[in-house]
């Protein structure tokens, strides 16, 4: 158990930065347009009306954040998932490719409705969410499984539970390394997925509410579904994982 930043072998990030060797990501899961406020101070609670010193709108969700960061890295990243073909998927796909993210795999589905949230945040940076998940469908039997064979790792976030086991499957089987955003979700999504996971990394509220506390003795106790690493984000308190 370690609270270094210097987690595991950086040789596939130096190979990024360096550009000697193709790095390939595939990133499936959540895609949410958000619409941000920005104000003074968060909501108390009950009937209230505060006033917003800004307002924007820009694509979110597990699994697409981390398709950015990859692009944004320098290597080549797709990104899988689902939305309507609704006003909020369409910026969404335009806001993926003007980041250099594939989208070829990112459906719009005529008869599905995509994810949006409305987020304020206060000038400290706390925030409070309200999220509608989308209506799609959980079928994953469209996706490409063939072209995870030139994946470098692949990466899932709760929320496409049939999405998710289906790329870890193919991965596992090819030797492709399988990395999950632990954000929250029901146990027995995690219960399907980390015995196909090889990084499984939670944030405090989501290793809480499955493994019962947030503490590093819970990272431990994970070690039972056969991960590499275990690891939990604790913000200003860094990173705490189990090998």
């Amino acid at each position: 158990m370690s609270a270094s930043a210097n987690i595991g072998d950086l040789s596939a990030l130096d190979d990024v930065v360096s550009g000697a060797a193709p790095v390939h990501v595939i990133c499936l899961g959540l895609a949410a347009l958000d619409q941000v406020w920005r104000v003074e101070r968060l909501f108390a609670g009950r009937s209230e009306k505060i006033k917003g010193t800004g307002y924007g709108t820009l694509g979110g969700g597990m699994a697409a954040n981390a398709s950015v960061a990859v692009a944004r890295l320098g290597a080549s990243v797709a990104f899988w998932g689902r939305a309507g073909n609704d006003a909020a998927g369409h910026e969404m796909r335009s806001a993926f490719v003007s980041e250099g993210v594939d989208v070829e795999n990112f459906r719009l589905f005529s008869d599905g409705r995509s994810s949006v949230s409305g987020i304020i945040v206060d000038g400290s940076g706390e925030r409070q969410i309200v999220n509608f998940r989308g209506l799609y469908p959980e079928a994953a039997d469209w996706l490409p499984l063939e072209s995870v064979a030139r994946a470098s790792s692949v990466l899932a976030d709760p929320r496409w539970v049939e999405g998710a086991a289906t790329l870890f499957r193919e991965a596992r089987a090819r030797g492709i390394a399988t990395v999950l955003d632990g954000d929250m979700a029901d146990a027995e999504v995690f219960e399907r997925l980390l015995p196909l996971t090889d990084h499984a990394i939670f944030s405090e509220p989501a290793l809480a509410s499955f493994a019962g506390s947030a503490d590093d003795k819970s990272l431990a106790a994970l070690a039972r579904f056969g991960c590499r690493v275990i690891a939990v984000t604790r913000g200003e308190g860094g990173v705490s994982w189990y090998e």
